[in-house]
């Protein structure tokens, strides 16, 4: 099987990809002698070149020649650094600290080499067909960084709705693997810098005592997916997809032998001085310029100098293919895998198939709902499904805007003033986006979402509820407290987003006791007429009186 090599590099990653938030020119900068970048304060080169991608990505401006701390700079524009617009420009750094705090946690876990994480069984499947789904949509996409497709991931982040993507990868036998620079974005805001590497290991986990295969895999997935059979793969066994690798390895260090033999010749052709070119020398000339072009080779160019044939090449690369301490190996085929391969097919895209490995191990099945949990890192708002889903995309992120104002919010204020406590209302547009399909998921056809929503230790005892409000006609959503790890938030289910309204619900009583204050029987009517015209009988009198005298 030949192993395809990729190389993507893209630049920065964002969370709800902002506009063009800096609005610089040459002059201001020039002028003021400063610069405000939407970031924390960088430390190293490292973090100083990933800052460059997103400014200038914003911008067009670049920094380069900082002093220690990064706070003086140059200031370049395009992608060149020759065209200095200004020297020494301070860096002025804006950020919100709280969430920069809440980065820095989580970043003290990250090693400086990245941290290491495997996505596999059906977080693997998940990660596949999203990224099937994706190129369905957009053919020319930089692809979906299999990051958060691991829950020791998402874990550590906390879910919150930072939103990462590929930088370099390679597709080995069953397995992906991509580096990724993370960059901690938050509403145009870069908080933090990391680094990851990921493999995806196309690995599905039976029970230790699993006979039926085909139908253990298939009853497994399908409570995620929607499978359509599973086959046990005779013809090409893992021992064969082995030796075929292997085989692969050699082929490579064939490709570069002739490749460099082929730019030799050209290197001795070209040394041949003018006037002792023949007739025939350009069109040689371009034959193996056109030969060294067609060889589909991109390793390093010193491949046969490192070794001195393509078998020793071959036996050296094989090691790597069983050495499962390390996240560059493909899996450990030898001892853990079963003989054959299998391959599932899906009803709802046009996949051929996907073909896994499959390992007994008991402790590794994954008996999850495939719950995709997302956190607004701002607000606290999470969002998760309720049951397995089969549609919603793994990397679907929530985005938060908190209304105080506006016809929106007027509107709706109005619309509830009979049933809530509008002095404790709070009122939130929420959505959930998704770069799987470049699209936001307003509603869920197979299940339903959680949402909670942190509110303050003196509202836990109210009678809250939820309003969703469409024109003139309201849905009432039930909300239940709950404290988790010492905070207390509403929680209440939706299948679908839009602009919801949390607030204290006006109880029948309320109306009893406004009437109490405010009376409306017929005998407290005639005893309030009685009063006012003794008042208006009284104003009169004083009036006549100021008149006389």
């Amino acid at each position: 099987m030949k192993k395809i090599l990729s190389l993507l590099i893209v630049l920065t990653a964002l969370v709800m990809l902002p506009s063009k938030t800096f609005a610089l020119t040459d002059s201001e900068i020039i002028e003021k002698k400063e610069i405000i970048v939407k970031s924390v304060p960088v430390k190293d080169e490292f973090e100083l070149f990933i800052l460059n991608e997103y400014l200038y990505e914003q911008t067009e401006y670049s920094l380069t020649d900082c002093n220690s701390d990064f706070s003086k700079c140059s200031v370049y524009k395009g992608p060149d650094d020759s065209n200095i617009i200004a020297t020494n420009v301070t860096v002025k750094y804006d950020y919100d600290k709280d969430i920069k705090e809440i980065v820095d946690t989580i970043l003290k876990a990250f090693p400086s080499t990245g941290k290491e994480l495997y996505v596999e069984d059906i977080y693997s499947i998940r990660w596949i067909l999203d990224e099937v789904a994706l190129d369905q949509v957009d053919e020319y996409n930089e692809g979906l960084n299999p990051v958060k497709y691991s829950p020791d991931f998402n874990s550590l982040i906390k879910y919150n709705n930072f939103n990462f993507e590929p930088r370099a990868g390679d597709d080995t036998l069953f397995a992906h693997f991509q580096e990724a620079t993370l960059e901690f974005v938050y509403d145009g805001t870069i908080y933090g810098f990391g680094k990851t590497k990921t493999r995806v290991n196309q690995v599905i986990y039976v029970n230790d005592d699993e006979t039926d295969i085909e139908g253990a895999i298939k009853e497994r997935l399908s409570k995620y997916f929607n499978v359509d059979k599973v086959i046990k793969d005779t013809d090409y066994t893992v021992s064969e997809m082995f030796a075929d690798e292997v085989n692969y390895f050699k082929d490579e260090y064939n490709l570069c032998v002739q490749k460099n033999q082929l730019i030799a010749q050209k290197e001795a052709m070209e040394q041949i001085p003018l006037e002792n070119r023949d007739d025939d020398w350009q069109t040689q000339h371009n034959q193996l310029e056109q030969q060294i072009h067609n060889i589909n080779y991109w390793g390093p160019d010193d491949l046969d100098q490192q070794y001195a044939s393509a078998d020793e090449y071959a036996n050296a690369m094989a090691d790597t293919l069983t050495d499962e301490d390390s996240i560059d190996a493909l899996w450990n085929l030898n001892n853990k895998v079963l003989p054959n391969v299998y391959v599932i097919t899906f009803t709802d895209n046009d996949l051929a198939g996907i073909p896994v490995f499959v390992i007994k191990d008991s402790s590794k099945v994954v008996t999850t709902n495939l719950e995709v949990i997302t956190r607004d890192v701002k607000s606290g708002i999470t969002i998760n499904n309720v049951g397995t889903s089969k549609t919603l995309p793994f990397n679907t992120l929530v985005q938060v805007a908190k209304l105080t104002s506006g016809s929106d919010y007027e509107k709706i204020i109005k619309t509830l003033e009979s049933l809530i406590n509008t002095d404790k209302a709070e009122m939130f547009d929420l959505k959930l986006f998704s770069s799987a399909i470049e699209d936001y998921i307003t509603k869920l056809d197979d299940g339903s979402f959680s949402v909670k929503i942190p509110i303050d230790e003196s509202l836990k005892d109210e009678n809250l509820v939820v309003y969703y409000v469409d024109g003139n006609k309201t849905e009432e959503h039930t909300v239940k407290v709950e404290n988790i790890d010492g905070k207390y938030y509403a929680v209440f289910n939706t299948d679908h987003f839009s602009i919801y309204t949390l607030s204290v619900k006006k109880t029948d009583s309320q109306p009893e006791e406004q009437a109490i204050n405010n009376p409306a029987t017929f005998d407290n009517i005639t005893t309030y007429f009685v009063m006012t015209l003794i008042g208006v009988l009284g104003l009169g009198f004083s009036i006549k009186k100021i008149k006389t005298n």
